[in-house]
């Protein structure tokens, strides 16, 4: 059988966009490829896609592969596993689901039946919903949620109940969530750019568990993720800054007052280096 020969790409258009940065011209030719709206782009983008299609109708051995990793990639899937107290949470994806779901299951005694906390699928009218990440309090008696929809990963905050699965909204975006270590409040990021994935800068802020007392901590825009003192008296942040790297602030909790540290990192990940006592 002979070899299938792929035609050649469906043109495309090169635009005139620019834009210019500290005096020099940078070309962005394909900018207008970003309107997902526009007829120009849909057009395009069939185009490709038969393309694509009948490259790969004309494979021999396509439906093979075809059944087989359709077959491999409908297995129950296990994500993520954290344990906290007397339980393991887990991101689980169940045969042919779409979505994992936030399940959890018992660190001690495996013959405990599995119970779902929180089924994207199920939560939506349209499934379009998704758990971003999860982060169980230090107990394991509760557990912070964030489910963005329609892949746009801008996190609503939520709060589960472990034993009695109530749920509640802490924050309409958030990112980075910390449980103080009596689990009594979370800190998190209030991000500056909600709808920007790579925008990791924003407000500290500070919420009881059931979303009452909430507070702005310091006057600077940190980058997600934070260390609260074993005391809970003092949250330690990294703030990026032009030059030499993200600079370590110390916020303390009572007054909110915010002090400048002088410690830096080269790759900018300060605190995963903190010692268990905090020195």
């Amino acid at each position: 059988m002979a070899e299938f020969v792929v035609p050649a790409a469906p043109p495309t258009r090169r635009g005139a966009d620019a834009d210019v940065y500290h005096g020099v011209t940078v070309a962005d030719p394909y900018r207008w490829l970003e309107d997902g709206d526009s007829a120009e782009v849909a057009e395009w983008v069939s185009a490709h896609n038969q393309r694509t299609r009948k490259a790969l109708d004309a494979r021999p051995t396509r439906g093979r592969w075809h059944e087989r990793l359709s077959a491999l990639t409908a297995l129950p899937t296990v994500a993520t596993a954290t344990a906290r107290g007397d339980y393991l949470f887990l991101l689980e994806r169940p045969a042919g689901a779409d979505q994992f779901a936030l399940t959890v299951r018992s660190a001690r005694d495996e013959t405990v039946p599995a119970r779902t906390l929180l089924d994207p699928a199920i939560a939506s009218a349209d499934g379009a919903s998704a758990i971003d990440w999860y982060s169980p309090s230090p107990d394991g008696s509760l557990i912070a949620v964030g489910v963005s929809e329609g892949g746009t990963e801008r996190s609503v905050l939520r709060i589960i109940d472990v034993a009695t699965q109530a749920a509640w909204t802490v924050a309409a975006v958030a990112r980075g969530p910390r449980w103080s270590p009596d689990g009594s409040r979370l800190a998190y990021i209030d991000p500056i750019s909600p709808d920007d994935l790579f925008e990791l800068r924003g407000r500290a802020m500070l919420v009881n568990t059931d979303g009452s007392n909430r507070i702005a901590l310091g006057q600077s825009n940190f980058q997600t993720g934070f260390a609260w003192s074993p005391d809970g008296a003092y949250l330690l942040g990294a703030v990026p800054e032009d030059f030499g790297g993200p600079a370590l602030r110390m916020i303390r909790i009572d007054d909110r007052a915010e002090v400048l540290l002088p410690m830096r990192s080269r790759n900018g990940n300060l605190l995963r280096y903190l010692q268990p006592d905090w020195r």
